[in-house]
């Protein structure tokens, strides 16, 4: 799949990795569209934004840093929705890969 690509790129490199396919630069997730589809999931029982959530935490780490610090609940809550979904499809063993990844989001809010 596509990953975002790295903002840090210059214009040249970032078009070389689109042409070969490693990045999409038309991508884009919105901290409020993310959150409103949460709570619409969590209080109406919706579907769980779980394509956004996936584009969040396999986005490059400086890129998942950044936007730790600019809106921490949008990385946070990515990696929630992900491990809840793992967690419903793997059981509560904690060395399974849910508590892996909200071990992993801890870790990223205190960095």
């Amino acid at each position: 799949g596509y990953i975002i690509c790295d903002s840090g790129l210059d214009p040249a490199e970032a078009q070389e990795q689109m042409k070969a396919g490693k990045c999409n630069q038309d991508f884009r997730l919105m901290g409020s569209d993310f959150q409103r589809r949460v709570v619409r999931h969590y209080a109406l029982d919706e579907r769980p934004p779980l394509e956004e959530a996936m584009w969040l935490i396999t986005a490059p780490e400086n890129f998942q840093i950044r936007t730790l610090k600019e809106c921490s609940a949008m990385q946070l809550v990515a990696y929630i929705l992900i491990a809840e979904s793992k967690l419903y499809l793997q059981g509560p063993r904690p060395d399974a890969p849910p508590g892996k990844l909200i071990a992993l989001a801890v870790q990223q809010a205190h960095a």
